[in-house]
């Protein structure tokens, strides 16, 4: 049986009407994009995350990345290269991830730039209304189905870090946990048990300074200040 994965059937799914709405979204989106990705520069030029990557990048690095993806995405509406993109979106979702970017900041990129290109879309009055309204259609398809890669892959990518820091959390032969401020264990890895001879219950109902020497509390202490 053959497989069909799942950006086969995000854009399997697709209508003329939906194709059509969506290059007309494109028209605009082309016409606009210099200028649309120079606004979304400077909106975001103080943000603690955005801001710091764009400024690690020059001009000519700026030009090519959204010269690339521009690229991927007319090949997609107009040469049916949906795999292709579906791939490139995947991997944005993946250098994310890998970059430790929040859920709420990448979501925050991605409403600006939709609220700014409805900006540019009211734009186009002389398209007509019912124009205007399939191009505002085709731009939700887009992003649905941009979000919806880069979402994949993005949840992907934090499971598969999640699983790979939970194997070694589990099979080192060093005592691992994770504390809470107020001193007690949240988490212990089952070399705490076999080491100490205390339960895992002992260990997390009581603060961890109870199972320090009297004489060792002080300097204990001072490294968990440096924490």
């Amino acid at each position: 049986m053959e497989t069909v994965t799942s950006n086969e059937l995000l854009y399997s799914t697709f209508s003329r009407e939906d194709v059509k709405s969506i290059q007309l979204y494109f028209e605009i989106n082309e016409k606009y994009y210099w200028k649309l990705n120079e606004d979304l520069q400077q909106d975001l030029i103080g943000h603690p995350l955005w801001g710091g990557i764009f400024n690690s990048l020059s001009n000519e690095q700026l030009r090519l990345q959204n010269e690339r993806s521009l690229d991927f995405q007319k090949k997609a509406i107009y040469e049916n290269q949906w795999d292709a993109y579906y791939q490139e979106l995947m991997l944005q979702g993946r250098t994310y991830a890998q970059m430790n970017v929040s859920f709420t900041d990448w979501t925050e990129i991605i409403k600006l730039y939709r609220k700014k290109m409805t900006f540019y879309i009211k734009k186009e009055l002389s398209l007509g209304t019912e124009k205007l309204i399939d191009a505002m259609e085709g731009m939700a398809i887009l992003f649905d189905f941009a979000m919806s890669a880069i979402g994949e892959s993005y949840i992907s990518e934090k499971t598969e870090a999640l699983n790979q820091y939970r194997y070694f959390f589990e099979n080192t032969y060093d005592l691992a946990c994770i504390a809470n401020e107020d001193s007690y264990f949240e988490v212990i890895n089952s070399t705490f048990t076999s080491s100490l001879g205390y339960t895992a219950q002992d260990l997390t109902s009581k603060p961890f300074l109870e199972f320090i020497h009297p004489d060792d509390i002080e300097g204990t202490l001072l490294i968990v200040d440096k924490l």
